[in-house]
């Protein structure tokens, strides 16, 4: 799915969706057919998640794409940064408290929008 996304990306839509029907086939799932633009990105994103669930990439796919658009519990944001844990602050004095860490990087731009053009639920300053 890596290489599928890498295709769209460089405006390789066809090869994308070859790319992606080749592993649905490889998984024994049918090809999907007519998929081009938005739609397309959204279907290799789809699979990359499912294919890596629970694994810290897709967490990074989500910080990128806002793919899946997360609706996040009432008052928050889904992390756009992880703070340092217990040890590493224990061990290391010039750590900041996690209140005084940013949210996000500096040069980590939140994502505005979903692959659908809607506004990404998840994010937060």
């Amino acid at each position: 799915m890596i290489r599928a996304e890498a295709q769209y990306r460089t405006n390789a839509q066809a090869a994308a969706l070859a790319t992606l029907n080749a592993y649905r086939a490889s998984v024994g799932l049918a090809a999907k057919s007519g998929l081009t633009g938005a739609a397309l990105l959204q279907a290799i994103m789809e699979e990359k998640y499912v294919a890596l669930f629970q694994n810290t990439e897709v967490w990074n796919d989500y910080r990128r794409t806002c793919y899946p658009n997360l609706t996040p519990a009432a008052g928050s944001s889904i992390p756009a940064r992880l703070v340092y844990g217990t040890d590493e602050r224990r061990a290391n004095p010039n750590i900041p408290s996690p209140s005084q860490q940013p949210k996000r990087n500096q040069l980590d731009p939140a994502t505005a929008t979903a692959i659908d053009g809607s506004k990404c639920l998840g994010t937060g300053t």
